[in-house]
């Protein structure tokens, strides 16, 4: 086989050629907020480097506690092009099942949006395995919280 067709077909490689190839070219989310290809590459590459600031490696687990929102698709493409394992926690799950699926699935690490923040926060004590959170807001602003590290 030719060298031509050596390529390893993976999310990192595909992606990358989308902000070269059109980089200038609009995404909305729900009339909110715009960005383009290439500015949403970079938060992507932001967020993996963030993740991976926090300790997440190959092969950890990351929970995302989130709508169906851009910041999720951000997730999305930045857990799996480090080499980790996205788990999309379903957020209509009583907290006990939530509880239930992430330790079955032996989440190291959440991304979890503020608005969820009380229902994870009430139950504290059942997430000891969590070995960091990160917290975000649409709003901007620091969300205070007792989820630890």
């Amino acid at each position: 086989m030719s060298d031509k067709f050596d390529f390893n077909l993976n999310l990192r490689n595909l992606f990358s050629n989308t902000p070269r190839n059109f980089s200038d070219t609009e995404i909305v989310y729900r009339n909110k907020r715009k960005t383009t290809y290439s500015r949403f590459f970079q938060k992507v590459n932001g967020l993996a480097s963030g993740l991976s600031d926090i300790g997440v490696k190959k092969g950890d687990t990351v929970a995302v506690i989130d709508w169906d929102t851009d910041k999720y698709l951000e997730a999305y493409y930045a857990v799996p092009m480090m080499g980790a394992i996205l788990h999309t926690v379903n957020i209509r799950y009583p907290p006990e099942l939530i509880y239930y699926t992430m330790n079955h699935s032996e989440d190291k690490y959440v991304i979890v949006r503020d608005e969820f923040v009380p229902i994870l926060e009430k139950n504290r004590q059942l997430f000891d395995f969590i070995k960091g959170w990160v917290v975000y807001s649409d709003d901007k602003e620091t969300v205070s919280t007792s989820l630890g590290p």
